[in-house]
């Protein structure tokens, strides 16, 4: 049976039982953007006059989650780590460089880079043989540790102490610029995975 948006009455293309509500493509951006600006301002997790870090993957959910951000009007800049994967990484960098160009440039907002090759001398998968890990895990904590570096290293030069932001399903971790905080996603005491019932169906 055709559903109809709870909000303007035109067809629906998404039902969120847990709402109560079913909504149009127009209708359900607004109503993410809305639902992220409502959990920011009840948990009280960060200001417009805190600047944010978003690691982003080149995947849609970081990089809806930094457009959502600079839509509210929140000074949000991103980290992207190059994995060295193939085609997988070269993708993924290009689609994070695009959105940088076409969208976060507009306002004021820039994504740093850090290539793992580069920086560490060899790819995510040759580390992951020197230190014995699965490569999962070396990518989890080679991300880890950059975004915690460049938000304590960037918080000492032209941020303002404050608290920065990953999230990657079903990851995050919450780093204060001064590296007093890191909160793994057992013990957040909030959580800012705001991807809601379309995520979850």
């Amino acid at each position: 049976m055709a559903m109809n948006c709870t909000k303007c009455k035109i067809k629906a293309v998404i039902k969120l039982p847990r709402h109560n509500a079913a909504f149009c493509k127009c209708c359900f951006n607004g109503f993410v953007i809305d639902q992220v600006q409502k959990a920011i301002r009840s948990q009280e997790m960060f200001t417009k006059e805190d600047r944010l870090l978003v690691a982003v993957s080149g995947g849609k959910d970081s990089l809806a989650l930094w457009d959502i951000l600079l839509k509210l009007g929140y000074r949000t800049d991103a980290l992207y780590v190059n994995l060295g994967i193939g085609n997988y990484s070269e993708s993924s960098h290009k689609k994070v460089a695009h959105f940088a160009e076409t969208v976060a440039a507009a306002h004021g907002s820039v994504v740093h880079i850090h290539t793992v090759e580069r920086e560490e001398g060899a790819g995510i998968r040759e580390l992951a043989m020197i230190v014995h890990r699965p490569t999962c895990s070396t990518c989890g904590t080679i991300k880890r540790y950059q975004f915690n570096h460049i938000a304590i290293q960037q918080g000492s030069t032209s941020w303002q102490p404050d608290i920065t932001w990953m999230t990657k399903p079903p990851d995050f971790s919450v780093t204060s610029c001064t590296g007093k905080m890191n909160i793994s996603r057992n013990k957040a005491p909030v959580s800012p995975l705001l991807w809601m019932d379309s995520q979850k169906k």
